[in-house]
């Protein structure tokens, strides 16, 4: 699975000062992000009971530039996610949003989902 994957990338590899390597506690898949204000606890619950079951499946192994990381050149190797149920979670939430920058502060990703097993 995932953590054996993370396993094999060589230490050399991992920059441990921005990330290094996911234990199997710490990998997991952003959803839907600062959900901070009142009343979003009881939004996602009510969004969640009416959007079917998601299965959620790997779709690809990726690297790419950590862009947010501006004090050393960091890539992250994960995993991009394949699951209709989990975007169409996110876009319920987004749909329920009064403007783009709100929709974007809460789902910023434009995709299904990634895990990242390093940095």
């Amino acid at each position: 699975g995932r953590l054996a994957l993370a396993r094999q990338i060589p230490d050399a590899w991992v920059d441990w000062r921005h990330g290094g390597k996911r234990k199997a506690e710490r990998m997991h898949s952003t959803m839907i992000l600062n959900m901070t204000g009142p009343g979003h606890l009881e939004r996602l619950q009510r969004l969640a009971r009416t959007t079917p079951p998601a299965r959620v499946d790997v779709r690809e192994l990726f690297c790419s530039r950590v862009d947010r990381i501006k004090d050393a050149e960091v890539y992250c190797i994960g995993v991009g996610l394949a699951s209709p149920g989990l975007r169409a979670l996110k876009d319920a939430w987004a749909a329920e949003e009064a403007n783009d920058e709100q929709r974007r502060k809460h789902v910023p990703y434009d995709s299904e989902g990634h895990i990242s097993l390093a940095y």
